[in-house]
């Protein structure tokens, strides 16, 4: 479902291929500041698959400063609030997707049931 939104910065990314970590954040959004942080803080410290981010076009004035936030900047690219949402579907932000050949391997969605957990990800994001 990613692959036709595959841009990011001008560049088309190959989201169908390999590992990946898409993630779909609102720029405003503590709990997707969050855990882009955590994410960058992994990134840094290990190598991981590629991250991309899908924002909601809602306070993209925002980006700068959630970037610096998360102390890592990755390749973005902002959605509409309609394919925003309809990419995410069902779920609610932050959306973060482990992808690897196109097929999800784990997905976080929200703040409740089914958030973030650095842990999963880990096992998912480094290389072995």
């Amino acid at each position: 479902k990613f692959a036709a939104f595959a841009m990011f910065n001008g560049k088309k990314a190959k989201v169908d291929e390999g590992k990946k970590v898409l993630c779909m954040f609102a720029p405003g959004c503590d709990h997707c500041q969050n855990t882009a942080k955590q994410i960058g803080q992994l990134a840094k410290a290990k190598k991981i698959p590629e991250v991309y981010i899908y924002f909601m076009d809602e306070e993209v004035e925002k980006i700068p400063a959630f970037f610096k936030i998360a102390g890592v900047k990755y390749p973005f690219q902002v959605l509409g609030i309609g394919d925003f949402w309809d990419l995410l579907g069902s779920g609610s932000t932050p959306g973060v997707f482990c992808q690897w050949n196109g097929n999800t391997i784990q997905s976080y969605e929200g703040i409740n049931d089914n958030e973030f957990n650095f842990t999963k990800f880990k096992e998912f994001a480094v290389e072995k």
